[in-house]
């Protein structure tokens, strides 16, 4: 087994992690691969470039958060690895391990004691005067709005090339059920279970209280017309795009290539939700 290792540094604990991570491979007879500013905290480790580990390694660990995750997917291009996610930061709704868990983790990817999910990914063009501008995926959203000034968006959907409607607002976000509990999350969008076949389109601050999510099949193509009289920011996955400008189109539909994360055994997305989320039942009486 060839485990590929990528750790956030900017987290405090992640050094202390890798020699863990380290100590325990050789335990349990797991060979190692990382880059060469890993190796210094993981010496039983192969070395060789950064972008050639996954091309190295059967599976990768990320150890950081959420955001290290989607950098390490961005990452990965057409290589069709399984990522397993270590939590060395706050929510960690894709970095199902804990510090405290790794001896036990590190066991059971050693044992091939695992189940992998398959997650959707997003893939969207920009469309700028008929021609395709840069083409981008996003394992969680995708978000298009505010922009140069503080004048409300203009943005007509459509759907399979069918006009769905014009939206007076902040922004929107095309999301995954992955991201579901994201940034779309806190703009009122639903939750959806991670292995659901759908594209989520959430409004941010509508000008109107009838506007709602929509929840999609996932085989459908959205195109989002800028209108209006003002540049908007493009962001993919928490990364900065180029802005698109009046007139330009982006064009969301279900990536080919997804993304398998691996869950470990007893592992429960419904408690990570009502840990994560702070969920708590009803304490009536009888």
């Amino acid at each position: 087994m060839q485990l590929g290792v990528i750790a956030n540094f900017d987290k405090p604990s992640a050094v202390s992690a890798l020699r863990e991570v380290d100590r325990l491979a050789v335990k349990l007879g797991i060979q190692l691969v990382c880059s060469p500013t890993h190796k210094p905290h993981l010496p039983s480790a192969l070395v060789t470039d950064e972008d050639r580990v996954a091309g190295r390694a059967g599976m990768i660990m990320v150890l950081g958060g959420d955001g290290t995750m989607l950098s390490a997917a961005r990452s990965l291009q057409e290589c069709d690895i399984p990522l397993i996610g270590v939590n060395l930061g706050k929510l960690g709704f894709m970095t199902s391990v804990t510090e405290e868990r790794l001896e036990e983790a590190l066991s059971f990817i050693a044992q091939g004691n695992y189940r992998l999910s398959e997650r959707s990914r997003i893939a969207c063009r920009i469309v700028r005067k008929g021609a395709q501008e840069t083409s981008i995926r996003a394992l969680n959203d995708v978000v298009l709005g505010w922009g140069s000034s503080p004048r409300v968006a203009t943005l007509r959907v459509e759907v399979n090339g069918t006009m769905m409607t014009t939206y007076t607002c902040d922004g929107i976000i095309a999301l995954t059920p992955t991201g579901s509990t994201g940034h779309a999350l806190s703009a009122g969008g639903p939750i959806i279970h991670p292995e659901t076949p759908a594209l989520l389109l959430t409004v941010i601050c509508p000008h109107t209280l009838s506007v709602r999510p929509v929840v999609l099949p996932d085989q459908c193509t959205v195109t989002i017309h800028v209108e209006g009289a003002k540049s908007l920011l493009l962001s993919v996955d928490g990364r900065n795009e180029p802005d698109l400008n009046p007139g330009d189109r982006l064009v969301i539909r279900r990536s080919k290539r997804g993304i398998r994360l691996v869950e470990l055994p007893g592992q429960d997305y419904f408690r990570v939700l009502r840990e994560k989320l702070g969920w708590r039942g009803s304490n009536l009486p009888g």
